[in-house]
């Protein structure tokens, strides 16, 4: 089981990083299409078009590509939902 302190302290640094990392008003352009581009490939366009290039050209993992395809599709499809059903204020 992991303990609190640990939990505690990764906690720390990851808000650490992020405002070290932040984007903000006097980041450059480049930066904040850097973080932009790196934000949408964890999304579910970029992630559910990608996994199906697989599927389109066939090969040995065409059908992998088709269980990701659809593990992501369910998974995205679960975010969505709890993301709308549950109030939680974002920073």
């Amino acid at each position: 089981m992991i303990s609190v302190s640990l939990l505690t302290r990764l906690d720390a640094r990851d808000r650490a990083l992020f405002m070290r990392w932040v984007i903000a008003e006097h980041s450059s352009t480049g930066t904040r299409q850097l973080w932009s581009a790196l934000t949408h490939l964890g999304g579910a366009s970029a992630t559910i078009s990608l996994c199906t290039v697989p599927i389109l050209l066939g090969g040995t993992i065409a059908h992998a590509a088709e269980e990701g395809f659809i593990i992501l599709l369910l998974s995205h499809l679960a975010v969505q939902i709890v993301k709308r059903s549950v109030g939680r204020p974002r920073l």
